[in-house]
């Protein structure tokens, strides 16, 4: 899944369209997970993919529940050390389903 915050909350969005915004993310974020798709395609592993917009770990455990998903593989290559870590502790805490960070 990939989850993106509102593009028109915070300053971007003063200089530039919605839709232009989302472009940018939808760009950023497919190259980031495409080498992990990748991997799981590679292996069979079948699994789903979507986008939604909001607070990261609350949007994973809503569509984990939603999905009734067997796992969670988070691919953590783009973020920073305390975010990982917050994510991480967020996930385990609000849903049963296993959760693996890659990064």
């Amino acid at each position: 899944m990939e989850v993106l915050e509102p593009p028109d909350q915070g300053r971007a969005s003063a200089f530039h369209s919605r839709g232009t915004l989302r472009l940018q993310e939808k760009r950023a974020m497919l190259s980031a997970l495409n080498q992990t798709r990748a991997i799981l395609d590679d292996a069979g592993v079948p699994y789903h993919w979507s986008r939604v917009f909001g607070p990261v770990a609350g949007a994973i455990a809503a569509r984990v529940a939603e999905k009734h998903s067997d796992i969670v593989l988070v691919d953590a290559s783009h973020l920073g050390f305390l975010t990982r870590w917050w994510v991480l502790n967020k996930l385990w805490r609000s849903m049963q389903t296993p959760v693996t960070m890659v990064h």
